[in-house]
């Protein structure tokens, strides 16, 4: 690349990078690169802007992709590669076959593989011989299948595809409903259609104050895509609060964990109802208890403070939060001494399975030391239980990737 400084209309200083090993793109003359050196992401501090622009056959300056971080930490990537191309690399090129005849659509292959330093607003030019026009969706290539994602896809005036990502592979942006695709449900995800919409809930991040918080109804779309964890870390001071029926979650941006390769989405659904009830009645007996299901199972990329309605039966006790292993055949007492306020109570996790609440005390079940009094955080004890009982044992979705 050639690197130079530019100025947009509002003054904003940005790198441009124009290309350097010119071929033709998208049957419109313009350039595209082909050298796909990486930068150094070592000055990139605050807000980073990267266009990509070339020439024209008229000679004039344009711009075929930009990229656009409202924040950037260099920590997640030391490097990064702008280049994107309109044809998938060959190892993805098997999951074309899921797409029907017929069917308009873009293909996307970021030279960048992997976490990005921020999450970005791409803009990209459509591609004239296959322009997908309305009702926009992305699916990214995972293992020769398409996985619809939850960032919305939009094109603007200028003829460009606009979406968020927080890391990059390879995708395909189309109109069409891609119904022999899989969707996201490697930890309990609803299904496609209940992805929350991850734009929607990053500007309001973004435009929330230092130190506040953003709320956002999951009631009825429960699946929130990793780009919008990835924007709550940006804003560390910020919290978010996702709030279902009966149940919320609380994230701190200054609590995000490692992040889980391959994880899509976390499903944050939360039931009364367990598919695994019988099976969990035969480790409890007859006691008084609520169910308290996690549509995601497994490790979180982060820690949440869960505030749970209580059932009115159980309402000022003195309640045990009971977890179960993965093959629902032991219990663990992971907090004891949680009594309602105002029919509710909140407990800190950093995993997801099944468990139950109860007054009783559950024979047979393991208990750790002073559960009663330890920390509201069940972060040590997911480590254990993933040796002892498979908790963290995911089936996670990875990419196929130069």
């Amino acid at each position: 690349f050639k690197e130079e400084i530019r100025r947009d209309n509002s003054g904003t200083r940005y790198p441009a990078l124009a290309y350097a090993d010119p071929t033709t793109f998208g049957g419109l003359g313009i350039q595209e690169n082909q050298a796909d050196q990486p930068i150094s992401t070592a000055n990139f501090k605050g807000a980073v802007k990267v266009n990509l622009e070339t020439v024209k056959n008229n000679g004039e300056l344009f711009a075929v992709a930009g990229w656009d971080f409202a924040a950037t930490d260099n920590q997640k990537a030391a490097t990064f590669n702008p280049a994107i191309a309109t044809v998938l690399t060959a190892e993805s090129e098997a999951a074309k076959n899921t797409i029907p005849a017929g069917t308009k659509y873009q293909q996307v292959s970021f030279a960048h593989n992997g976490n990005l330093p921020g999450v970005a607003t791409v803009n990209l030019l459509k591609d004239s011989e296959n322009p997908p026009a309305q009702n926009l969706k992305l699916y990214k290539v995972v293992n020769d299948k398409l996985v619809k994602q939850p960032e919305q896809v939009s094109l603007n005036n200028k003829g460009e595809f606009v979406f968020d990502r927080g890391d990059c592979s390879d995708y395909i942006i189309t109109d069409t409903d891609i119904s022999q695709s899989s969707d996201s449900n490697n930890n309990g995800s609803g299904g496609v259609n209940d992805f929350v919409d991850s734009t929607e809930v990053t500007n309001k991040l973004n435009n929330t104050p230092a130190g506040g918080t953003a709320s956002f109804d999951v009631s009825t779309k429960s699946d929130v895509g990793m780009s919008v964890f990835a924007a709550l870390q940006q804003n560390s001071t910020k919290t978010l609060v996702l709030k279902g029926d009966g149940y919320s979650w609380s994230i701190k941006g200054s609590d995000m964990l490692t992040p889980i390769p391959g994880l899509i989405a976390v499903n944050t659904g939360i039931s009364k109802t367990s598919p695994n009830a019988a099976a969990l009645k035969k480790l409890t007996g007859d006691v008084p208890l609520q169910n308290v299901y996690f549509s995601y199972h497994g490790n979180l990329p982060f820690r949440a403070t869960i505030d749970l309605e209580v059932d009115a039966a159980l309402a000022g006790k003195s309640l045990n939060l009971y977890h179960a292993n993965a093959a629902t055949t032991q219990l663990t007492l992971v907090r004891g001494g949680l009594v309602p306020k105002d029919g509710r109570i909140s407990f800190m996790i950093s995993g997801c399975s099944d468990y139950i609440l109860t007054p009783n005390t559950i024979a047979g079940a393991i208990t750790i030391a002073n559960p009663e009094t330890g920390a509201n955080d069940i972060v040590p004890l997911a480590l254990a239980l993933a040796a002892i009982s498979g908790l963290g044992a995911l089936v996670l979705l990875t990419k196929k990737k130069k």
